[in-house]
């Protein structure tokens, strides 16, 4: 009774901890005066600046991200959800009926708190559908699996893996195409500089010969 006490108590420690870091993480704000370094400003600051100045910058990237957010919805709905299988009891089939449920306070963004008395209640009288709720068909470790999953999934083909390749995320894509963006740019700038140096080499030419003609011209008034 007081190991399997121990073990739920672990388990919404450890949730606690993974929904602080994520509410964290939607709810950063962005410091817009620290872009990305360039090579020009990195010049100028150490090893340190640099670290601390990228520290900043990176800061809030996350704010709001549809896929962290939408994990961590679905991460509330497999806790809160009722549990449906042969081996959990009615009476035992939500966290709520076995004394864990949601802090009072709305700012800790859904974080968990056990009432002891009523848990260990509970594991006195049904351990085994207490076990279950969790560790069972549908229960609640088997969803929060899945979700962690699929979570894991969209993450890859939003920003791929060490494994990938530009092409077979969406982030690389996006690189790629601006990076040809920024090359077609290039060969624009770099055939209107042709152009414009051709240009003036013609007017130079021009003026050139104007003059000529004109200092030829002139010396019949003298």
């Amino acid at each position: 009774c007081e190991n399997m006490f121990e073990r739920l108590d672990g388990i919404v420690e450890k949730y606690n901890e993974l929904i602080g870091k994520i509410n964290g993480k939607i709810s950063e704000t962005r410091n817009k005066d620290y872009m990305p370094l360039t090579d020009e400003n990195r010049e100028g600051l150490s090893d340190k600046q640099q670290e601390k100045w990228e520290e900043i910058a990176k800061a809030g990237l996350l704010r709001r991200d549809s896929t962290l957010t939408n994990v961590l919805s679905n991460m509330r709905s497999d806790f809160y959800g009722t549990v449906n299988n042969n081996l959990v009891a009615s009476a035992f089939n939500q966290l709520s009926k076995i004394g864990i449920t949601t802090t009072a306070s709305y700012l800790e963004g859904g974080k968990l708190e056990i009432n002891e008395e009523k848990l260990l209640k509970a594991i006195e009288e049904d351990p085994t559908s207490v076990e279950n709720l969790f560790r069972g068909e549908n229960g609640i470790i088997s969803r929060l699996q899945d979700t962690v999953t699929k979570a894991m999934d969209n993450i890859k083909l939003k920003a791929g893996s060490a494994a990938s390749t530009n092409q077979t995320f969406t982030i690389g894509r996006e690189l790629e195409n601006l990076n040809s963006k920024q090359s077609s740019l290039e060969d624009r700038l770099k055939m209107l500089e042709t152009r414009y140096w051709r240009q003036f080499s013609a007017m130079e030419t021009a003026i050139n010969s104007a003059n000529s003609q004109s200092t030829y011209l002139s010396q019949y008034f003298v």
